[in-house]
């Protein structure tokens, strides 16, 4: 289950419209609750929201995925 504190700081960045959200802990950057992110940032006409490890957003902006 996700932690209070980690529901404020995800729902702080769907609603400042960020386009990503990095943390270090698994259970906010699994999968499962990552599409849930999506639905939740969809619901608030962000077109792009993605939530994943620093280590993975580096990597995704050296292959130039991410601009």
């Amino acid at each position: 289950q996700i932690r209070p504190r980690d529901a404020i700081h995800i729902a702080s960045a769907i609603l400042g419209q960020a386009r990503y959200f990095l943390s270090c802990d698994r259970r906010v950057t699994e999968m499962t609750r990552a599409r849930c992110y999506r639905r939740l940032a969809k619901g608030h006409r962000i077109q792009y929201f993605s939530a994943m490890n620093p280590i993975m957003f580096v990597e995704k902006i050296r292959k130039e995925e991410i601009e």
